[in-house]
C-alpha cells in the first residue's frame, strides 16, 4: 500500500492553488478510506501487509494492520538496470539533470526547476541542462518557472515519452 504521505504544509502552500486543491482532496480521501470498514476489516485480517514509506506503515498500523513491512516502490527492473549499464558512457559534456514522471503538483517537479536556477551559474556546471520528461497538468506551470528563473534556454521539455526511448 502506497500513499499514506502527507506533505508539509510550506510545501503544500508552494503547489500553488491547483496543487493545494490536490492536496486537500488527497487528505480527504485518505481519512475517508482509513474509516472504511471493509479497508479496516481487511487490513486486520492480513497475515502481513507492505507500506511503500514509514508514514504509510503507520496509518495501516492506525487501521488494525500488523505486521506491516516497508518496501519502497520506485526501483527499476533488473533487465532494464542491465541495459543502462550496457550504455556507452556519455562524452564529457555538460551534466544533464533528469525528471521523469507524470508532471502533477503532488510531486514537486517545480523544486528540481528551482534547485537547478540555485545553482545554475556555477562554473562547475557550466553548460548543463535540466531534462523533464513527461507531461501532465503542471507543464505550462513548470515552464513558466524555468522561464520566470532564468533557466528556460537550459531546460529542455520533452513531453511524455515511450518508456523504451525514456531509457535511451
Amino acid at each position: 500500500v502506497g500513499g499514506g504521505e502527507a506533505a508539509p504544509e510550506p510545501f503544500v502552500q508552494a503547489l500553488g492553488p491547483d496543487g493545494v486543491r490536490y492536496e486537500r482532496r488527497r487528505e480527504q480521501a485518505q481519512r475517508l478510506f482509513e474509516k472504511l470498514p471493509g479497508v479496516r476489516r481487511t487490513a486486520r485480517a492480513a497475515q502481513l501487509a507492505f507500506a511503500t514509506t514509514d508514514e504509510t506503515r503507520v496509518r495501516m498500523e492506525a487501521i488494525g494492520a500488523t505486521p506491516v513491512e516497508v518496501q519502497g516502490a520506485i526501483a527499476l527492473p533488473d533487465d532494464e538496470i542491465a541495459r543502462l549499464g550496457a550504455l556507452p558512457e556519455p562524452d564529457d559534456g555538460p551534466v544533464r539533470f533528469v525528471c521523469i514522471g507524470r508532471q502533477l503538483a503532488l510531486k514537486a517537479y517545480h523544486l528540481g526547476i528551482e534547485a537547478f536556477a540555485a545553482v545554475a551559474d556555477d562554473p562547475a556546471l557550466a553548460g548543463a541542462e535540466l531534462w523533464m520528461v513527461g507531461d501532465g497538468p503542471e507543464h505550462d506551470r513548470l515552464r513558466q518557472r524555468a522561464a520566470d528563473l532564468g533557466v528556460a534556454d537550459r531546460v529542455r521539455f520533452f513531453g511524455a515519452l515511450p518508456r523504451a526511448e525514456v531509457l535511451e
